[in-house]
């Protein structure tokens, strides 16, 4: 059974409730942020295996909360099992995301708002089994329009 926290930051009280309990029925821990003032709070706090952060969040974007969580030392990139880092991310948007965001913060991975809530869960259980030193199946996201980095 899981127990790697995950933290949910997302104004929209539906979407937020709605991958908590998801996540939870997983055996996962969650916190759910409302705000990106809040999540700072939490990974001050306490480490998160992994976030999930809406980029449009009711004090400031997603961008933002991850900047400062990266400026503040909350959150590290961590290495794909090609080696390559990526911060222990999955971004939700509504508009389609920026390139040169994503190169700069390097995201595990940028899903539409409205995608299936199975692709949310599979990349989680991939990144906290792939934390853990498990072997993980490769799952690719990308036939589906998703954009991923690749484990």
């Amino acid at each position: 059974m899981a127990t790697e926290h995950i933290l949910i930051a997302t104004s929209d009280a539906f979407l937020g409730s709605l991958l908590q309990r998801a996540l939870q029925a997983q055996g996962y821990e969650t916190t759910l942020c409302e705000t990106a003032a809040a999540a700072l709070a939490q990974l001050t706090g306490r480490r998160a295996a992994l976030l999930i952060v809406d980029l449009a969040l009711s004090d400031d974007t997603g961008w933002g909360l991850l900047r400062q969580a990266h400026a503040r030392g909350l959150l590290a990139p961590r290495a794909t099992e090609q080696g390559d880092p990526c911060l222990p991310v999955i971004l939700l948007s509504a508009n389609p995301l920026q390139m040169w965001h994503r190169s700069e913060l390097r995201p595990l991975a940028c899903l539409p708002r409205l995608c299936p809530l199975g692709a949310v869960l599979r990349l989680v259980a991939r990144a906290c089994a792939h934390q853990r030193g498990e072997q993980v199946a490769h799952l690719s996201l990308r036939s589906t329009g998703y954009r991923e980095a690749s484990f």
